[in-house]
């Protein structure tokens, strides 16, 4: 179970800068409409699959991909007490 955990952690990660790449990708690819809108809605889904990965790669050092996640929504405001 921790395995499909950390899994699904990583494909979080992974898929965060894919998908908003591949948006503006797309909305390149929408306003040229040609062979041209295609190239750089190309490179955009590349660029987006390399940050995925540098992130992932990240997040590993880090501790691993459910830490990460873990740290991203932690809210330290919370955890003081008032004086």
């Amino acid at each position: 179970m921790k395995y499909v955990v950390e899994f699904l952690a990583y494909a979080r990660i992974f898929l965060s800068p894919l998908l908003f790449f591949s948006i503006i990708g797309g909305l390149f690819y929408w306003y040229f409409d040609s062979s041209t809108g295609l190239v750089i809605a190309s490179v955009f889904v590349v660029i987006g699959v390399l940050c995925g990965l540098l992130l992932c790669g990240y997040a590993r050092r880090k501790g691993g991909a459910v830490n990460f996640i873990a740290r991203l929504h932690a809210t330290p405001e919370l955890d003081k007490t008032k004086d």
